[in-house]
């Protein structure tokens, strides 16, 4: 009996490389099914086999004003979806003249897109001598459809922008970088802040953990919309179906990178009362990460990011001083 399974082993490891040899990407993947990989192995596989650092940017305008110099930026990068250079549409806010300490911070807006908001924030960074970089637009950033897959590949693009910039930052020797995100750019932020070591510091403003839990019941109009979509298309019978559907099929989790490449500064906004990033979601983020503050507001989702801004602000410019 003993040989039998000593030669079923043999047997059973022998087809294991003869597969992986003939057929490397299919035996990779036929492999994590088979031996149970974890969730974490296959989305950081993901992220690293469609991720390049390469850059290259070009200033296209410069506005100067009295207390800060705002210039535009194309970053060029390859897309990690399709393999393609596409354009990171940036603004750039800094001081006039020199500065005893060069740090930068990115900011990643929410999912309407760069608002007024991202720019106050911008002008309040440059003002206290921190290099500020607001993205404005990323090319095929295009918003998830039915396929739950597509949340991948969104998380995939939005990651790569932000370490794009970070590279773009180093090569301009800002090497103190940290990440800003509100609601989903949050998300993205935090996701950026456990794989990128590059960036060292991070705010996250009524962001959550768990996109499938966000996803399974967040009152947001358009999530709302793909949850009955895909209800109807699916043959989903209830919540707790689909929140299990989105579990098995969405890989790249924020929370499975927390502490990735080591555990760093943050500084977090919670808004309590909130249904559009669900506040056990963000409050699963805080428990994760750990951070050196956090705030809380009640209010709804649009209120408490507003109140953040107002009242915490320059808390927000003095963490990341401290912190880069």
């Amino acid at each position: 009996m003993q040989t039998n399974r000593i030669g079923g082993i043999w047997f059973f490891s022998l087809f294991i490389l003869c597969l992986t040899l003939s057929r490397p990407a299919f035996a990779f993947e036929w492999e994590l099914n088979l031996l149970g990989e974890s969730r974490k192995a296959r989305a950081l596989h993901l992220i690293t086999s469609t991720y390049s650092p390469k850059v290259r940017a070009q200033k296209v305008s410069t506005h100067e004003r009295n207390d800060c110099k705002i210039e535009r930026y194309h970053v060029v990068g390859r897309d990690p979806v399709d393999k393609k250079d596409r354009t990171i549409r940036i603004a750039s806010y800094r001081t006039h003249g020199a500065v005893a300490q060069k740090r930068a911070v990115i900011i990643v807006p929410s999912i309407v897109g760069t608002t007024l908001l991202e720019n106050w924030y911008a002008d309040l960074f440059c003002r206290n001598e921190v290099r500020a970089l607001v993205i404005e637009n990323i090319e095929r950033d295009t918003p998830v459809d039915v396929s739950i897959a597509s949340y991948d590949r969104a998380a995939l693009r939005k990651l790569a922008a932000i370490r794009h910039l970070a590279e773009f930052l180093y090569s301009e020797r800002y090497i103190r970088v940290g990440v800003l995100g509100t609601s989903q750019g949050a998300l993205a932020a935090s996701l950026a802040l456990g794989v990128e070591r590059k960036i060292k510091a991070g705010a996250l403003i009524a962001g959550g953990g768990d996109l499938a839990e966000i996803v399974a019941d967040s009152t947001e109009q358009s999530q709302a919309a793909l949850r009955e979509q895909r209800m109807k298309a699916f043959g989903y019978r209830n919540r707790d179906e689909y929140l299990r559907a989105l579990k098995e099929q969405i890989v790249i989790n924020n929370l499975d990178f927390v502490g990735y490449t080591g555990f760093k500064p943050v500084w977090m906004s919670v808004v309590r009362g909130d249904t559009v990033v669900p506040t056990r979601t963000q409050m699963a983020l805080v428990k994760a990460l750990k951070p050196k503050r956090v705030v809380y507001y009640d209010g709804d989702h649009v209120g408490g990011i507003i109140k953040t801004y107002f009242v915490s602000s320059p808390a927000i410019v003095d963490f990341f001083r401290a912190a880069l």
